[in-house]
């Protein structure tokens, strides 16, 4: 009788136990707010959460017009990974020197463009001209580095400041000659009779959207971050395994018809997993830092950039992939 009321008692310490473990725990930590904005590129994170492949309550997808809105509202603390280009990643980097980036999601092969009107067919047609672009790094970027092949400058064209939202309006109504825009925006205008004058498949390797977390953040919930890294990877092999259902997915949460999303993304490289670890790789054959010291170097003397930073390869971060990633990274020496 003594030994069955002492296992009575074990039992319930045991479960007072595990309430109060419980109960310091504390809630769990709220979803990553990831900040998105209608690049086709980041469609992968809506694949991803379309096909449960986030863990339960753990990330969040903040829709925004504009990459100029994902930053403003990173540097205001409300979103703690962001959807952004190499250049934009510089350029946080300038005041927040610990922001890494943790995933490549695409290189841009044609989907970054310059529109413009018939009768003009280059860049040269454009002297005078009054051009649409957003008030971003890359807007900017783009604008000088198709000036400079061009062998024009700035001071060439008439710059007109206007944000993705308001292009494709002000270039049907006339406002603007010219426009520096992506898709969904590029698609309608190239139908509506728009010529390409210039696109990204002339700045190879340049153009590098990336997601970014600061690396405090990285130490605190590594856990959290990779759960969302493992379903951007999943959505990457889903997409291109099942393309069609993919689109399917994908396309209503970046406002364009499957088809459209279709050729969206055939302007753009998306790596797999593994040539995300060799590109965030600070050594070897095909890893960022070339192509960041680069980037950092033309910003600078495009006057986009102050200086550039001391140590690129500070800036890349692949400890949230997948270990399968590694394993099968080129430089790994696995099949």
């Amino acid at each position: 009788m003594i030994l069955k009321h002492t296992w009575q008692r074990l039992g319930l310490w045991g479960m007072i136990g595990a309430i109060v473990a419980s109960c310091s725990a504390g809630p769990p930590p709220p979803p990553l707010r990831v900040g998105v904005n209608p690049w086709p590129g980041y469609s992968p994170l809506y694949l991803a959460r379309s096909l449960d492949y986030y863990p339960e309550g753990t990330v969040q997808l903040v829709d925004l017009p504009s990459t100029t809105e994902v930053t403003r509202a990173y540097r205001n603390g409300d979103l703690d990974v962001v959807a952004i280009p190499l250049d934009e990643l510089l350029q946080i980097a300038a005041t927040r020197p610990q922001i890494r980036a943790i995933v490549v999601a695409d290189i841009s092969a044609g989907g970054d463009v310059i529109l413009g009107r018939a009768p003009a067919r280059s860049m040269q047609d454009l002297r005078g001209k009054r051009v649409g672009v957003e008030s971003s790094a890359l807007g900017a970027y783009v604008l000088a580095r198709a000036l400079q092949i061009a062998n024009m400058n700035v001071a060439d064209v008439q710059v007109v400041p206007l944000s993705i939202a308001e292009q494709e309006q002000a270039f049907r109504d006339g406002h603007i000659d010219a426009v520096v825009t992506f898709d969904p925006v590029r698609s309608q205008l190239v139908q509506a009779g728009a010529v390409t004058l210039f696109d990204s498949r002339q700045m190879p390797g340049e153009i590098v959207d990336v997601l970014a977390a600061e690396a405090p953040l990285l130490d605190q919930r590594l856990e959290d971050i990779q759960g969302l890294v493992q379903g951007w990877s999943r959505a990457v092999a889903y997409l291109k395994e099942n393309p069609k259902d993919a689109m399917q997915r994908m396309a209503p949460a970046r406002g364009m018809t499957p088809e459209r999303l279709q050729q969206a993304l055939q302007l753009l490289h998306t790596p797999s997993a593994p040539e995300v670890y060799t590109m965030l790789n600070a050594q070897g054959q095909g890893s960022l830092v070339p192509t960041l010291e680069r980037l950092g170097r033309m910003m600078v003397d495009h006057q986009l950039l102050s200086a550039v930073p001391p140590n690129s390869a500070s800036l890349l971060d692949p400890r949230a992939l997948p270990p399968e990633a590694r394993d099968r990274a080129p430089d790994s020496g696995q099949p």
